[in-house]
């Protein structure tokens, strides 16, 4: 009896959608190619100076998403519950050599060029290796009442970021000195940010247009490693003997976020109804004017270019605009 009543006052609707995502605002510099030239072109005519020659960058996140929804309708009124999926890594490689008549540098934490040290004789000339990735994964559960032309709703959304950078420098400096300096920056963000949204629906024929403000809170906890490996040795000339030294530096952050979350939402399809099904397609997106991405290091010390950080190792806030845009391929709402 009970199954019948809920079946004459509620219609019941199951939502697929499927499409790609990306966002922008984590794709930051992380680090820059310098050179140093000395090359004497004609007596008494030297050129030589600093060279910024190339940077490295994360890329856009550019995942496929899965999105799920069962829904209710009554007299003018309609309930979702959704969940949405999202994941997806980024991963680069940089390497640079110096040679006979020009120094390289790599350039990371916005203030220190790391040397690519000597360039006595080419053959002895070290090199560098940077290693990046950039991974985030997520979940977000929405639940949303709907009436006329207007919509509120309710979002959980848990991310978990991580991103890193690994700088290896080989050196062999003259007949007695082997070095290999490793700089590590690891980075891992766990976001949850609970939000209410409220939209004003708009349709023209097979059109359709979201438009409103996302309001919330967000608790998270950011972790940063910063790892300081000098390892090599020195050569006696005399008896052949090595002498090895080791540094090994650390430092270690873990902070508390609790932040004020606004962000403008647009979502824009178009609808064909065949039935009881509806097909659509279209883009969305969500800006957050304000988003702390992580938090970034100052070195105190550079070379050939003054450098923020003067008194020692720091974090910094890294506070920009980021952008969630959604395109739709397509979407499935069936009424039961």
């Amino acid at each position: 009896m009970f199954l019948l009543i809920l079946s004459v006052c509620f219609s019941q609707g199951f939502k697929f959608s499927v499409g790609k995502e990306l966002i922008w605002g984590y794709n930051r510099d992380i680090a820059e190619i310098w050179n140093y030239t000395y090359n004497e072109v004609a007596p008494f005519d030297i050129k030589y100076g600093f060279n910024k020659v190339g940077k490295l960058k994360f890329d856009i996140y550019n995942y496929n998403y899965v999105e799920i929804g069962l829904g209710f309708k009554m007299k003018g009124w309609s309930v979702l519950f959704g969940y949405g999926l999202m994941d997806d890594a980024n991963f680069g490689y940089r390497k640079v050599q110096s040679g006979e008549d020009v120094l390289y540098f790599v350039r990371m934490f916005n203030s220190i060029l790391f040397p690519v040290v000597n360039t006595d004789f080419p053959y002895y000339a070290s090199f560098q290796e940077v290693n990046y990735f950039q991974s985030i994964q997520g979940d977000r559960f929405y639940f949303r009442v709907s009436h006329a032309n207007y919509i509120v709703g309710l979002n959980l959304l848990i991310l978990n970021e991580k991103d890193g950078v690994r700088l290896d420098e080989f050196a062999k400096i003259f007949d007695f000195f082997y070095n290999h300096i490793t700089i590590k920056d690891l980075s891992e963000i766990k976001r949850k940010i609970y939000s209410c949204e409220f939209l004003y629906n708009y349709k023209r024929g097979i059109f359709g247009l979201n438009l409103g403000v996302e309001l919330g809170y967000e608790f998270s906890r950011i972790r940063n490693n910063w790892i300081d490996i000098d390892s090599g040795y020195f050569k006696n000339k005399v008896d052949n003997s090595r002498n090895y030294f080791l540094f090994d530096g650390l430092i270690y952050q873990s902070l508390k976020l609790k932040n004020f979350v606004f962000g403008l939402v647009s979502d824009l399809s178009v609808r064909y109804n065949l039935g009881d099904v509806i097909f659509s397609g279209g883009v969305a997106f969500r800006f957050y004017p304000v988003w702390y991405v992580r938090y970034e290091m100052d070195y105190p010390w550079g070379v050939g270019i003054p450098t923020p950080a003067k008194t020692g190792l720091r974090f910094v806030p890294l506070k920009n605009g980021v952008l969630f845009l959604r395109l739709k391929l397509i979407e499935l709402e069936v009424n039961l």
